[in-house]
């Protein structure tokens, strides 16, 4: 009887371990669809200086730090770094293409060119599509360190070694 009731155990922690990790790889699926997004948006940053560059005063200025970031991000893309500093890289080069926005939206031929809309409702598509997978990840990412936190305190935390995973 005892073997039986061991056995239970054994089996209901292992299975835990391994929805564990079934639920990890669908997160690290998520951060790469994440990445994705982000590297789909800033591949739209050229047709935008395209569009707008030459109508700009200090064009160069204004384009200079999303370029140097976007760089930062395609190296970071393409080395697999820490999903944290990647996501905060890309925080920072959308608030630059904000910035971009705001200048833009101020002169009123840009209002009326229809290169230039096209562009940015592809980018407020993309950045919304990025919002609500942050929401999705943000909140499974929450559920799946409380469920890590449980597996920690028991014997099935030394069989199945798992990651925190940070939210953003």
């Amino acid at each position: 009887m005892e073997i039986f009731i061991l056995m239970i155990i054994l089996c209901a922690g292992f299975s835990y371990g391994i929805f564990l990790i079934l639920f990890s790889q669908k997160l690290n699926s998520l951060e790469r669809k994440i990445e994705q997004l982000f590297h789909e948006r800033n591949d739209l940053i050229p047709s935008i200086f395209e569009v707008c560059g030459q109508n700009i005063q200090k064009q160069e200025e204004i384009f200079e730090e999303i370029l140097r970031l976007r760089k930062q991000a395609f190296n970071a893309w393409n080395t697999r770094n820490n999903f944290v500093w990647s996501m905060e890289l890309q925080w920072r080069i959308h608030a630059e293409l904000n910035f971009i926005f705001q200048v833009c939206n101020t002169h009123k031929k840009f209002i009326k060119n229809g290169n230039f809309m096209y562009v940015r409702d592809l980018i407020i598509e993309k950045s919304y599509e990025i919002g609500e997978l942050m929401k999705l990840y943000t909140h499974m990412s929450e559920k799946y360190n409380t469920l890590l936190h449980l597996k920690n305190i028991t014997i099935i935390g030394i069989l199945f070694p798992l990651e925190k995973k940070y939210m953003i």
